[in-house]
């Protein structure tokens, strides 16, 4: 949805004499109804939370949309320290069999 208002908007803004439709407050509104589902994060304080939610739901779906992708960056960047810890234990636990041997 983000996608199309922007490429909207880009189209307008390209052509000086047309208005941005995107910019009205119906569109903002509508906009609002089908991000609006976007809540803060919970690891923010209160206030924070408060704030984000009267961002423009534009904003607000960027910021979301972010977040998640550092969370899954975040959690692949885990999981290969972890295996790389797990074949570091592996082979120390087959080397010291070796030498007791």
């Amino acid at each position: 949805m983000l996608p199309i208002l922007d490429a909207i908007r880009r189209m307008h803004i390209a052509h000086n004499a047309l208005a941005d439709p995107t910019a009205s407050r119906a569109v903002e509104f509508v906009l609002g109804q089908i991000v609006g589902q976007v809540e803060p994060l919970r690891s923010w304080p209160k206030a924070e939370k408060a704030l984000f939610l009267t961002l423009p739901p534009a904003i607000r779906a960027i910021i979301a949309r972010r977040e998640a992708e550092r969370e899954t960056y975040l959690r692949t960047k885990q999981n290969q320290l972890i295996e790389e810890l797990n074949k570091l234990t592996e082979k120390k636990q087959t080397d010291g069999n070796k030498t007791e041997g």
